[in-house]
């Protein structure tokens, strides 16, 4: 590890410690009803919500990684994976605060300032990645309307699901191509005089 990167590590420890002690003053938290709420707290319910984030947060680095691979240039410099996961995972962290799509946005571009072309990788990125999320909800939603209707139950809806799901995979391959079509007409437009 370089000395560089240790004066990095140590000042974001630093700064994480600074934040948290802050937050806790203008909050007026009361430390001892807090740590008295969590030993009420199921540690096996804590350590599957903890793990269940982790995942999460893992899995959003990793789509937003994919995206991010295809929105730069060959001159851009890719984030780590640690970096990607540091910045989602500190975007989740803000969305507790703000819209997820807002503290996503900036963690990103924050964070990609330094790799190149940070606004449309960090908040473009974001955002489409995102919009993934959006779509998949929408095919998930269908899946409940219908078990709604039909008074289903859980199998019924998972069922559903896994239809939706094929149908959403196989209408990937034409929706790829048509968004590829748009970025060729577009591009044309903006090199047209």
């Amino acid at each position: 590890m370089t000395l560089r990167r240790s004066f990095f590590w140590a000042a974001s420890a630093a700064l994480t410690v600074f934040l948290v002690v802050l937050l806790i003053k203008i909050s007026k938290l009361d430390l001892h009803v807090t740590v008295q709420q969590l030993k009420g707290v199921s540690w096996f319910s804590f350590a599957k919500l903890v793990l269940l984030t982790a995942a999460h947060v893992y899995l959003s680095s990793l789509k937003w990684r994919r995206v991010d691979a295809s929105l730069r240039r060959s001159s851009d410099s890719a984030p780590s994976t640690t970096m990607s996961f540091a910045l989602t995972s500190t975007g989740v962290a803000l969305g507790q605060i703000l819209p997820v799509q807002v503290s996503m946005s900036a963690a990103r571009t924050l964070g990609t300032y330094f790799h190149g072309r940070a606004f449309k990788r960090g908040t473009g990125g974001t955002l489409f990645e995102q919009a993934f999320d959006v779509l998949i909800v929408g095919f998930l939603v269908i899946a409940s309307g219908i078990t709604r209707f039909y008074h289903g139950g859980g199998t019924m809806w998972m069922v559903c699901a896994l239809a939706m799901t094929g149908i959403a995979l196989l209408a990937l391959g034409p929706v790829v191509e048509l968004i590829r079509r748009q970025v060729v007409l577009l591009n044309a437009r903006a090199a047209a005089p």
